[in-house]
Parts: structure tokens; sequence; C-alpha cells
């Protein structure tokens, strides 16, 4: 404790109270010793309280700070005044003799009642310096100590025997009420202890409060603008350490909430919940630390890791510390939608099983839509998509998002039927109507048993009803009326094809019995024709097959 430590009038060994002549005499003296390189008389420099470097100096800048009534006075308020002979004087010779402990008791038994009085005034305040020297050592810290400390001297210049000691420090004109002095008592401990990196501020701040004095109020409240420019500072810096990398936004808002929570509460103390400084600093802290929990949960949210509860645990630590109607409202809206997304969690984990199949499906929408639209492509699209839509199927049920995708798959496979079946009519739009024969004509009509075959598969899909009313079936009875005008087999058209084919190879058996009046050679030709009608049908079959599978 440096106040105590260096202070001027422990350098100079004397007790507060003493004349300028006997201060002038004192510092001759210790001047003296020191050029004759002689050891110091005992003094009141009190060894036990700290060793310090006594030179001519040091000595002679300390009888400088004790011009100054100002400078006295608060010299003064650390250090040691003969008030009680008979107490004080056992007391200070135990100091001398480096028995703190036995000083400190002589001076506490006087203030056991409590009370402030003539005969232990003195106690009051020299137990407190005592105390303050050790609360507040150079590696160390004590916060009981300190607390004490404060508590004994804060009664005594709460006391009107606060005069005693301005009596015995300074001149009779020099005047100083009793909330000044405790001001001035206050703001030099204040120093000291920002100075001491064992004791913060919010420990102080929050001593102080425990304690009733005249001066309470009006040193709190300009006491409380230090914390509230670091909460501020802080604020500052989380915000930055948020925006560069929110992946680690949830350690910042609990770093941001443990050393400001604190502060916000001593600070509501002191000031108020009514208060707009309060109110206004304790907003911004809980809605940076909201602000964390939503960067972090957004950061992670479409990840494998789950970070709702850290999301959640912020919502509700910036919660408990917001004033404002905005702030609340702004961490209650974020507090409802992160308890939807947590309570919609099963129906997310069924989403991220199907999202392989999904995103297989989205490949394969885009990859057929670059392809050319013929049936074929058409046919291979459902075969394709089967797998990936019965899994889907199998996790979300058949819900509406299992529709819509199934749904895709039938309308880029029925455009695909509709453009290959048209693409003849559209290169001879401009003709009145298809030439018997001609290969337009042909191909159309060669299209069509396919096409039927792969609406009948398309039908097959789970779909949803509107595409099924008003576009499959319109487009289905269409290509029904196609065929049926070109004379094409619709109802199982296979069996029909396979009845042919086995008429055509009795044919050739047949061919192949003798027959008057026919010559070998023409023989060999007929049954060489039957063979390629046999195989030609047998490729109708193969073809027409494959949009049946």
């Amino acid at each position: 404790m440096q106040l105590i430590k260096n202070n001027p009038y422990r350098t100079i060994g004397l007790l507060t109270g003493i004349t300028k002549r006997e201060q002038d005499r004192q510092v001759r003296k210790i001047v003296q010793l020191l050029d004759a390189e002689q050891e110091l008389q005992d003094d009141f420099y009190f060894p036990v309280l700290g060793s310090t470097l006594r030179t001519v100096e040091n000595v002679e800048e300390a009888a400088s700070k004790l011009t100054l009534d100002n400078d006295k006075m608060s010299a003064a308020l650390f250090w040691f005044y003969n008030g009680n002979p008979i107490t004080d004087e056992a007391a200070f010779d135990f100091l001398k003799e480096g028995d703190q402990k036995a000083a400190y008791e002589i001076w506490m038994k006087l203030i056991n009642s409590n009370t402030v009085t003539q005969r232990n005034s003195s106690a009051f305040h020299n137990a407190s310096t005592l105390l303050l020297c050790n609360a507040l050592k150079s590696k160390t810290a004590n916060t009981k100590w300190l607390e004490k400390s404060i508590e004994l001297k804060m009664k005594y210049l709460e006391s009107d025997f606060y005069i005693e000691l301005k009596k015995k420090a300074t001149d009779e004109t020099y005047q100083i009420s009793k909330q000044e002095i405790q001001l001035l008592f206050l703001s030099h401990l204040q120093t000291e202890i920002e100075k001491n990196t064992h004791i913060t501020s919010s420990e102080f701040l929050e001593i102080l409060t425990k304690q009733e004095f005249s001066a309470k109020e009006s040193y709190l409240r300009g006491f409380v603008q230090q914390p509230l420019e670091q909460i501020e500072k802080k604020i500052v810096e989380i915000q930055k350490k948020r925006k560069a990398h929110p992946s680690d936004a949830e350690i910042y808002g609990n770093e941001l909430y443990n050393e400001a929570v604190e502060t916000i509460e001593l600070l509501q103390s002191i000031l108020g919940n009514s208060h707009i400084r309060y109110q206004t600093i304790a907003d911004k802290v809980a809605n940076e630390i909201l602000q964390c929990g939503i960067d972090f949960f957004n950061e992670y949210k479409d990840e494998e890791y789950d970070p709702s509860g850290e999301a959640m645990d912020l919502f509700e630590k910036a919660e408990s510390l917001a004033i404002g109607n905005i702030v609340l409202q702004r961490i209650h809206e974020n507090t409802e939608g992160l308890q939807e997304w947590i309570d919609n969690k099963p129906e997310r984990d069924k989403h991220k099983k199907i999202k392989p199949d999904i995103d297989f499906l989205i490949a394969k929408f885009e990859e057929f839509e670059n392809e050319e639209d013929t049936i074929v492509n058409a046919k291979k699209l459902i075969d394709t998509s089967k797998k990936a839509l019965k899994n889907i199927k199998s996790v979300i049920g058949y819900d509406e998002l299992y529709l819509k995708i199934s749904t895709r798959v039938a309308a880029q496979a029925l455009h695909n039927i509709i453009e290959s079946i048209n693409d003849p009519l559209k290169r001879y739009k401009k003709m009145k109507a298809f030439v018997r024969n001609s290969d337009e004509y042909i191909k159309r009509i060669e299209l069509l048993p396919s096409a039927w075959a792969v609406i009948s598969q398309i039908e097959a899909l789970d779909l949803e009803h509107d595409f099924k009313v008003n576009r499959l079936q319109p487009n289905k009875e269409t290509i029904k009326k196609m065929c049926l005008s070109y004379q094409i087999e619709i109802n199982k058209p296979l069996e029909k094809l396979r009845e042919t084919l086995a008429n055509a190879y009795a044919e050739k058996d047949r061919l192949n019995e003798w027959q008057f009046m026919r010559s070998e050679s023409t023989k060999q030709e007929q049954i060489a024709s039957q063979q390629r009608k046999i195989e030609e049908i047998k490729q109708q079959i193969k073809d027409l097959e494959f949009y049946y599978k």
C-alpha cells in the first residue's frame, strides 16, 4: 500500500500532528545521520510496515509534501496519530517492535462497541490504517481486510471526531466538510486500488455499497463512470472478435457476460433500475450477448453440430440483463424462433437423412434438362429416380415434400414425352396434315407405343393431385386417342406382339412345308422374307419391353 508505505509522515519518521518546528528539526536530524552514514534513531518509521530506502533526497521530498494543508490532510488520512496516549502509545511501541497483531488488538478492544467516541476515535482511524497497509500489499490483496479497513475509516470520518485529525494535520484556517474529507480519502484509495491488479474496481465498488456515509451517493455516482467506460470498451472489443470469428461467438458472448454482469449489478444497486445510464449499458451488453448467440447459431445450424444449447444459454443471459422493451422484444423473438428450431429437430433429422437423395435428384433434373427430349430419356429419368424416391418415402412418408419431388420427376418425364411426339409435327407445322407413309408420319406412329408405356409408369408414381388431374390425365387421353386413330394396340400391347410373333413363326413353319408348283429358290426367298418379319417383331418386342419393365 504505497499511500502508507511511502507516506511523507512515515518517511520523516513522525506521527500526524507535529508542528512545523518539530518537522524541520526531525528532517535535519535524519539528514545529518544519513550524511554521516549513521544508523537512524528509533522513530515512527515502523519498519514492520515494509522496507523503503530513506535517502536525503526522498526525506527532503517528503518534507516538501507536508507544506500545503491539503497535502498534509491527504497524508494524514493514511497515517497514524496519537489521539489517546494511554492506548495509542502502547500500540505504537508494539509496531516499533514489529508486533502488528498486538497493536491491532489494542485498538480493536476500544472499538468493539462499534460506536465512535472521543476515547476510541483514534483507534478507528489507526486500526483502519494498519489493516489497509496489509490488505493491499504489492504482491497480494485481502478483500476482507480491505472491507474492514474501509468500514472503520468511514465510521471515523462519518463521526464528528474527524475534526480532531484535521486540527492535528492542518492550520486552523483550513476548512473541509465531512463529505469532502470522505471524498478525499476515497479518491486517493481508488487511485491506489486501480494500480493493484489483485483488487478489481467492481470489488471495491461492492465494498463501498455496503457502507453508510454522507458522501456515499455523491462518490458512487462519480465512480460509476469508469466501469461504464470499461464495459463500453469491452462491448466494442467483443463486437470486433465476433465479426472476425463468428464460429467462436459463443465464447465471446460468455466472456462479455462474465466480465460485465457483476459490474452491471453494482451499477443497478448504485443508480437504480430507472436510471438511464444503467438501462443503456445493460441493454447494450444484453444486445451484444444476444448477437453473439445469433451469430454462433447461424454459423453451425446447417452443420452436424447442434448449436441450439449454447445459443439458448446466451439468449437467457441476455434476457437476465436487458431492461428496455426493444431489446427484450428482440430477445423474445429470437428465443421463440430458436425454440421452434429445437422443437423441429425430429423433422430436421429426417430431412438430413434424405438430403443425399434430394441432392441426387436435383442433379438428375439439371442433367436431364440439358438432354434431348426423348421418350428414352423420360424412361431413364424415371428408372434412375425410383431408388431415391423410395428412400425419401421410407423416411418422411407420404408428405408434401415427397409428393413435390415425385411430381417433379413426373413433370420432367411427361415433358420429354410430349416434346418427343410433337417434334415431327413441329418440323412440319406449315403442313395441314401428315403425308401417309412419310418418314414423319411413320416416326410418330412408332413413338406412340413407347409413349403410352412410359405414361403408364408416370401414372404409377405418387403425384400431387393438381398435376395428376390437370396435366397427366389430359395428356394421357390425347396419346390414347392418337394410338386408337393409328390403330395401335394399347391394351396389353406386348401380349399382342408376342401373339403376332408366334403367328409369324407358324407361318415360317408353313413355308418350310412342300408346296405344289413352287421352286426351291422361291421357297428360300419366302422363308428369308418371313424371317426378316420375325426379326422386326422381335425387335419391336424388345424395344417395348424396355418401356414396360
